[in-house]
């Protein structure tokens, strides 16, 4: 439709540059020939601005800048969620940390007791030994 739109203004400013300057015909056709195009092809490039500009604003979900929207959100939640998880690794490390110290002190700890019982076991051996 827009074409054809375009065709008949180009004609009839045509004319009008005619009548108005007083060319020739063959003149007129000429810019005619050299204008219905052009005007074609602006006619293309401002449908498809509208289309881009009308994909470009909002409209209830399915515009692309509602997809870009709904990106950008999904992206910030797995920002918060990512920091989250982070925070609770590092929880994690430091709870697995503190098991192990704990855990190397308990072995310690028993590591002395046995040799305390192990000294104990010596002396009363002994003990007997020496008085049977």
């Amino acid at each position: 439709m827009w074409p054809a739109v375009t065709a008949t203004a180009c004609i009839l400013a045509t004319v009008w540059v005619m009548a108005a300057t007083r060319i020739d015909a063959p003149t007129a056709a000429a810019i005619g020939a050299i204008t219905t195009p052009t005007a074609t092809v602006l006619v293309v490039i401002l449908q498809r601005t509208r289309t881009a500009d009308h994909e470009l604003r909002p409209n209830s979900g399915s515009s692309t800048k509602d997809q870009m929207n709904r990106v950008e959100a999904m992206v910030k939640t797995l920002v918060i969620e990512q920091g989250d998880m982070r925070r609770d690794i590092g929880g994690l490390r430091a709870e697995n940390r503190d098991d192990r110290k704990a855990a190397a002190d308990d072995r310690r700890a028993a590591s002395d007791q046995f040799e305390e019982l192990r000294g104990w076991v010596r002396r009363i051996e002994k003990q007997l030994k020496e008085n049977p």
